[in-house]
This record gives C-alpha cells, structure tokens and sequence, in this order.
C-alpha cells in the first residue's frame, strides 16, 4: 500500500479532483482517503462547469495537482495542458480504477489503475520538485480551545498529527461523514462495564509513563481517583492532557483511539444531553448567537470560503461562548502568527427548530457552572451538529469573520440516514463502519473483540465474522491472513445448514460480491485471494470448486467469467475466451455482458 505521508505545509498547493458520477462509492471512499492521508487542501468535482470555474483563476500562484478519472480524462488533460501556466507547478495524473485501458494523452508515468501507485508516484514527484519547508505542524492546535493550550499525550497519533481534520464539507463528504457519526452512535450504545473505564485509564497511564511526564502521571492518578461519570464536564473542560488527548483523537480520526475514550465520551454524552433539556425546559430565548474565536491556517480559511453556502459539520467537540469578547480574545486579531489569520466565528441558531429526537443524540448545553473557566460562558456542542456556512469576509482590522446557521434540516437528514449503520449496535458493526473508513486493521480488532467477547456465538455468525476478517485482511494486502481466516470461515459453514433467506451483505470490487454466508461464496473468495497472490492453480481450483457446487445462473456466470478472468491474466487466451463465452450465455446483468463484450472483442 502507498505509505501514509503527508506532505510539507504549502498554502499554495491544491489537488483538484474530476471524476464521473458514475464512479463507484467504495472508490470514492479510496479516493478521499488517499486525498487526505497525503493533502492539506484537495478539491473533488463531478460537475464540469463548476470544475471550470474552480480552476480558472488558480494557475497563477498555486501548485496544482490534477487527478482526471473516467472517460472525460482524455478530454480534460489537453485542456489544463493548453492554460497558460507554469508547468514546473501543474502536475497532471489520470486514473482508472482497473478499468480495461486509459485514455489520456499522458506519459504513462502519469497514466495509473492503481491508486497506490498513482498516489506513490504523486509524494515522489512533489517531494523532488519542492523544498522541504520547515512548516509549523501544530498551527491547528493552536487557540483551539477555550484556555487549553498545552501539548496531548502522544497516543501514537503524532504521526497523523498533520491529518487533523477540522470540518468536513457535506457537499463532497457526506457519506465518509454519516459513516463516522453512525461510529459513534454505536459508540454511545454498547454495552459498558467497569473495565472499560479501567482500560482507558490503564492507557492513558501507560502513556505517560512512556513519555516519562510526571505532571501527566499525577494527572491521570487523581483522575482515575476522584472520577465520576456525572462530572464529565467538569473533568472535560479541565487544563488537562484528557482534554487535549480526547479531541486530537477525535479530530485525526483515529479509531483505535476513540475507541479507548468511549467510556468518557459516553458520560460527556449523557450529561450535555440532561443538561440542555433542563436548561431549554425554563429558558425564555429562543435564538441565539454564539461566537468562537480561533488562528487559522491560511489552507483552513480557503477551504471554508470554498463551502460558502454548503454544509459542513465540525469534527470533534466544539467549544463556543456567549460572549463576544471572549471570542475577540482567542481570535486575539493584533498578534500576528505566521502562516495564520485570525477567525471569528459568528454561529446562529434557533432552538424553536430543533427537535428534541435531535437534542438527544446531538446534545449541547451551556456548561459554564459545571467548567473551571466559569468566566468563558461556554456553550459545548457535542459532535456532528451541521453549519450552513452563510459568508466568509475579511475585515480591515486583520479579522476573518465566518457566519455560520444551524441546519436543523441537515440533522434531520443525517439521522434518518444513520439508522442504516446503527440498527446493529455491537463490535461487528464498528467493525464493518471501520472497514468502511479504510481503517482495515481496526476493523480486524473489532471483529475479533466480537469473538472473543461472545463465547455464545453459533457456527452460523462465526463464519460470518471469519469471512469479514479475511475481508479486511485481503484489504490491508496481508493475503495469507485472509486465506487463514476463509478456511476458518468454510469450517463453520460445513458444520450448520444455511437458510435460503440469509441476509445479502455487498461487498466492494477485488473481493467476491456476495457475502452470503455459503461455501460457495468463501471459495469464490479463496480464489480471488488467491489470484492477488498470483497463486493460479489454487485460484483455479477454488473457483472450480465453487462453480461445481453453484446452482444458480448468475453464481454459475460470475464464476466462469473470474475463470475467464484468472486465465487472461496469465495469457491462457483460449481458455479466457472459452469461460468468458460461458459466462456472456448465462448472466443476463446488462453491465457484465457489455464487459465481457469488451473481453472478447480485444484482440
């Protein structure tokens, strides 16, 4: 896989990205992923009009890198190629996604079916042409928060210190978004005992041990001394590494670490949800305006003003007071930093609007008597509220003013949307939302936790549960894993009888289509393993061992045209045409006859 490295800070660099509409979900989920392990800024368009206007005045002072997917890409690079422009800063890229040929005029070092590859070869090109800038990798930590301004726990998250997400836009994002809210939805429902607090100060105390910080220590003692889950926010709002630590791993996205504060999250949860129904119950205002004063980095801004009139949904927990002063000090416009401006952010919202199925699972509450900083007057608003950025304006006195409105809407939607993700509330579903993310081998941990924590699994879920792992093991490219964890798979399902009415579960391109848990679809599996592994004859022979136990048309299909797949690959021409012909007499999809007329036609 390509190695997660972000490049050097560079305001000026952007990576804009055009594919169709027709571009499969889960390779849209990859190419977000791969965009921002590796970009500060990136843009991505399916609209060719907007594209247009996007770029036309972006030639003069930015380095730009353009990745063109799906059939217009052989139109759009001689189109950048013609703008007048400095070549040395326009770096074009096409890619297909495994499709059978690529279309553009580019030098095939430019030309990739791989996004490993493609995104390999971007870092190496950048990394040689520019200057590794000594950038200032903390800019998004700094006056992030309300006077809590010291360094986190390390938590094995600095190296993906540099991904820190600030928002998401809801327009090019939303679904990787639903994914992450449905996370911790789940999250906020499982079970919790005992030793789950245990275990996260457990963690935390290993932590500091390892960075060798007494302070830390001591924090992290009296912590899980004087600790109850009905003073969260007190302990929250606390000058303390648990503060700094809950929203940096928020905020990179880092499951593993999330996973570690969800009992405290839990308890932030129920408090802020007691506390802003009590307080709306008697409060006579129903509008409010609150502010968040802020340094951004100048990337951020962009970004923001890029959304003017789209959602976007703050990541992690958003700290906002009542006081506009307040917000003027953290903005703090008359000290200059460099490589950032001052932000003010003005957030409108009317609770007459709001239902209270949304206040339940969005909570928010004015936490002022239950803070160490009673003088902020400090509104917190849990995670996944939704913004309709409303103007972006720079004014003389080196202030950038953000307006920003609730969208009840948007939080209608986003609930209606998440009941998808969260009907199941176990480790098995933040195992399949964490596959999901790209975030394979957390979700083998959840997966396995699954395992371990019910004794009382019948044959029929644990084959289910080995077939995700060797799902997501094939994903993270350790094959032989997923080999171990499909014959564990087969194992189970050889010893129960499956019921015509098993639910069907998708799964994405590389790996078998079916997840119905049967024989037939493990072996399908093997073989495409097996395949990635250039192993043909044990291919061969799991897909022959399929095809021999398949009933229906369509499995029979799918199979002779892997078959016919396999034997291409290692230039058995007359065997391919052979099962792709087979294949073209049984499916009567209009998609994979239209594929395997390609197949046969390429001579």
């Amino acid at each position: 896989m390509a190695r997660k490295c972000q490049l050097p800070y560079d305001q000026n660099l952007i990576c804009i990205v055009y594919h169709d509409q027709t571009l499969s979900v889960h390779h849209q989920d990859q190419l977000q992923i791969r965009l921002g392990e590796i970009f500060h800024c990136s843009n991505t368009f399916t609209d060719f009009i907007e594209f247009c206007n996007y770029i036309k005045d972006k030639f003069n002072g930015y380095r730009l890198v353009f990745i063109f997917c799906g059939n217009l890409a052989q139109h759009l690079c001689p189109m950048v190629q013609t703008c007048k422009m400095d070549s040395k800063n326009v770096f074009l890229y096409e890619l297909q996604f495994g499709q059978d040929r690529l279309l553009s005029n580019l030098p095939n070092g430019q030309r990739f079916q791989n996004i490993d590859q493609l995104f390999q070869k971007i870092i190496d090109d950048l990394e040689g042409s520019m200057e590794n800038q000594q950038d200032n990798n903390r800019e998004t930590s700094q006056n992030n928060e309300l006077n809590r301004q010291q360094p986190t726990l390390n938590f094995g998250i600095y190296n993906r210190f540099q991904q820190q997400k600030p928002f998401y836009s809801l327009s090019r994002e939303s679904r990787r978004f639903i994914l992450f809210q449905s996370f911790i939805d789940i999250l906020l429902k499982i079970e919790k005992n005992e030793n789950d607090l245990k275990e996260m100060w457990a963690t935390c105390c290993r932590e500091a041990h390892t960075e060798n910080n007494d302070n830390y220590i001591q924090q992290i003692q009296n912590f899980r001394t004087y600790y109850s889950a009905n003073n969260a926010i007190r302990y929250y709002s606390k000058n303390s590494c648990l503060f700094r630590s809950i929203n940096a791993a928020l905020r990179c996205e880092c499951i593993e670490k999330i996973f570690t504060f969800h009992p405290f999250i839990a308890h932030l949860h129920q408090q802020l949800v007691a506390l802003g129904n009590q307080q709306r119950s008697i409060s006579h205002c129903s509008e409010y305006t609150l502010y968040r004063g802020v340094k951004l980095p100048k990337r951020i801004i962009h970004q923001l003003s890029d959304n003017t009139n789209n959602l976007i949904s703050m990541n992690g927990f958003l700290s906002t007071t009542k006081t506009k002063t307040v917000a003027d000090a953290y903005a703090d416009p008359d000290n200059l930093v460099s490589g950032c401006e001052s932000v003010q952010f003005e957030m409108h919202l009317n609770e007459e609007q709001i239902k209270g199925n949304i206040t339940n699972k969005r909570p928010y509450a004015d936490i002022s008597n239950h803070s160490d900083y009673q003088d902020e007057d400090e509104v917190l608003f849990f995670m996944g509220f939704i913004w309709h950025i409303k103007s972006v304006k720079s004014t003389a006195e080196n202030l950038w003013i953000v307006e920003l409105e609730l969208s009840t809407d948007g939080l209608e939607h986003m609930n209606s949307n998440l009941d998808e993700w969260t009907n199941r509330c176990d480790y098995f579903a933040l195992g399949k939302i964490s596959y999901e993310l790209g975030e394979y081998s957390n979700a083998i941990n959840f997966y396995k936790r699954m395992l371990r924590l019910s004794p009382n699994l019948s044959q029929h879920d644990r084959a289910r549960i080995y077939l995700y792992i060797a799902r997501s093991e094939s994903a993270n490219n350790s094959f032989e894993n997923a080999i171990e964890n499909l014959q564990k798979s087969y194992e189970n399902i050889c010893n129960i009888s499956i019921l015509n009415d098993e639910p069907n579960f998708p799964l994405p391109p590389n790996y078998a289509d079916d997840a119905e848990i049967s024989t037939i679809s493990v072996l399908k599996n093997m073989g495409l393993v097996y395949r990635q592994m250039n192993n043909y004859e044990q291919a061969k022979t799991s897909f022959e061992e399929a095809l021999q136990q398949s009933v229906s048309d369509s499995d029979k299909a799918a199979l002779h045209y892997a078959l016919g797949e396999l034997a291409f690959e290692f230039n058995n021409l007359v065997e391919a045409d052979k099962h792709y012909n087979l294949a073209l007499k049984l499916t009567k999809e209009p998609l994979v006859i239209e594929k395997i007329n390609r197949k046969l036609n390429r001579k």
